[in-house]
């Protein structure tokens, strides 16, 4: 009943223009996750759309990165977001009499985190130290801030 194959019925061939190719320039659009078991290479940028605050927790593998919204990069390390900018943490001073300021009322805060601290996963190593204990700049201490 159904038609005969032959030179003027050739065999019906499923539509392949859904599917991605080699060479392909569409954007595939995907909504799902996607997994390479090699490398990515780009013969462009790499954009980011995953958010998320340095500091924060992030449950997932080490390696993963995301981006602030101020568009830093960040990677999950240890299940802390954790700034992709190296081993520096940043740096501050603390004085025993003023605290996290200079004696003229200058901020020492380290500006990665607007305290006299480190961020989450940098440990502060002592860099310098000076002053007069007993006058009126008290005594400070310089850390740099380092994983």
């Amino acid at each position: 009943a159904g038609a005969e194959l032959g030179a003027d019925n050739p065999p019906a061939f499923p539509d392949l223009d859904p599917f991605v190719r080699i060479g392909d320039a569409r954007d595939p659009a995907l909504s799902g996750s996607l997994t390479v078991a090699a490398s990515i290479a780009t013969g462009a940028y790499l954009s980011v759309g995953g958010r998320a605050q340095p500091g924060l927790g992030c449950g997932l593998a080490n390696g993963t990165i995301a981006s602030t919204q101020a568009g830093e990069l960040l990677v999950c390390q240890s299940g802390v977001w954790q700034p992709a900018s190296g081993g520096f943490g940043g740096a501050f001073s603390s004085n025993n009499r003023f605290g996290c300021r200079h004696y003229s009322g200058q901020s020492t805060a380290n500006p990665r985190t607007g305290e006299c601290s480190c961020p989450a996963g940098y440990q502060p190593v002592i860099v310098s130290a000076g002053g007069k204990w007993t006058e009126t700049e008290g005594w400070t201490t310089g850390y740099v801030c380092v994983r």
